[in-house]
């Protein structure tokens, strides 16, 4: 059976939000019509959604030397605006607002609250773009903003969580 790729959790995750079942993990089909031709193919997912349709999923990570892998800043900046954007909106007691500074390269979810009477406003998530990298400075969000990257193909060497290191310069 073979070992599961980088990516796994964080695919599994990504269905589960986008609403998939996770039916069965390491799965192999049967292909073939006799003892000598059989042969199993394994399949990383099977996953089911709510209207019953059902895919198998085999998960690859490709990686690749690091000068090919890295993604431009224009598209780092495409996808981590439309990332950012999905956490703006309204939720149970608040409105979350996406803020941006273009010249800086710099984005921002901004909540701005009514609890019990009273207007709360605050930053719960912030990220920067700086020498093709994506620096995470500050994440507030169960569905952690990185994985959101990841799923979408930015290489773990252009995320950095900022937040967890203290030696990165502002």
């Amino acid at each position: 059976m073979p070992n599961e790729d980088r990516y796994h959790s964080v695919i599994l995750r990504s269905l589960k939000k986008a609403g998939w079942s996770i039916i069965k993990e390491q799965e192999y089909i049967s292909i073939g019509t006799s003892n000598d031709t059989n042969r199993r193919l394994y399949i990383d997912v099977k996953a089911q959604r709510y209207d019953a349709q059902l895919v198998l999923i085999e998960i690859k990570g490709l990686e690749r030397s690091r000068g090919n892998y890295q993604m431009d800043t224009g598209n780092l900046k495409q996808i981590l605006a439309e990332e950012m954007q999905k956490y703006a909106g309204q939720g149970l007691n608040a409105y979350s607002y996406l803020t941006e500074n273009e010249a800086e390269q710099l984005y921002t979810v901004v909540d701005i609250a009514n609890v019990r009477g009273k207007r709360i406003i605050g930053t719960v998530l912030v990220a920067r773009l700086q020498d093709e990298k994506i620096l995470i400075e500050l994440d507030y969000n169960n569905k952690p903003l990185a994985d959101a990257l990841a799923a979408r193909g930015v290489s773990e060497e252009q995320i950095i969580l900022a937040y967890l290191d203290t030696t990165i310069s502002a």
